[in-house]
């Protein structure tokens, strides 16, 4: 499987299983023109606010800019996946700054965990759930893997990125529902 790691770890602290690994979002090809725009727009409203001395134009220049720098942090994700006996946190990383935690999940409540195309996957295929992409959002990876299961009584299907390390350490904590 290959991938672009940032870090990649796997440890047995005191008898606890730990793995993690690192994913990086593609950006999306309409990110630049968009930021360009915003840009452009916050600079048009700053000069405006400078010509005709006005506050409540340099007010939307201000907020603009403010606009500017919280989509530019956006478009900069990574997700990382941590792995410890039975339990997957996947936290988004926003701009290499500020992290969150974006779902946190029980092995006992997986349905299944299969790759993208597999022949597994065809019963989930038409069932209506809430979807997360914590992927690359590359669409041609060869490592993306679906996972259906629930949280709080909610079907979920989480698209994702494992590496090997965390594939085996849930296969080991549910061998029936890890198809690799």
């Amino acid at each position: 499987m290959q991938h672009n790691p940032i870090a990649r770890h796997t440890k047995i602290l005191m008898g606890d299983l730990y793995s993690e690994w690192l994913v990086k979002r593609k950006t999306p090809a309409y990110a630049f023109p968009v930021k360009i725009l915003i840009f452009a727009a916050m600079m048009i409203a700053l000069t405006l606010a400078i010509l005709t001395f006005h506050v409540v134009i340099f007010i939307i220049a201000i907020a603009i800019g403010v606009g500017f720098y919280l989509y530019s942090a956006s478009v900069n994700l990574e997700f990382e996946y941590i792995y410890v006996n039975g339990e997957l946190d996947i936290d988004k990383i926003i701009n290499q700054a500020k992290r969150k935690r974006a779902l946190t999940f029980d092995m006992n409540h997986l349905e299944i965990i299969a790759p993208e195309a597999s022949h597994y996957l065809d019963s989930y295929n038409n069932k209506t759930c809430k979807t997360f992409d914590f992927s690359s959002g590359d669409k041609a990876s060869t490592g993306r893997y679906v996972m259906y299961g629930t949280v709080k009584n909610e079907m979920i299907k989480v698209i994702l990125e494992p590496n090997d390390r965390i594939l085996n350490d849930m296969r080991m904590s549910s061998p029936r529902k890890v198809i690799l």
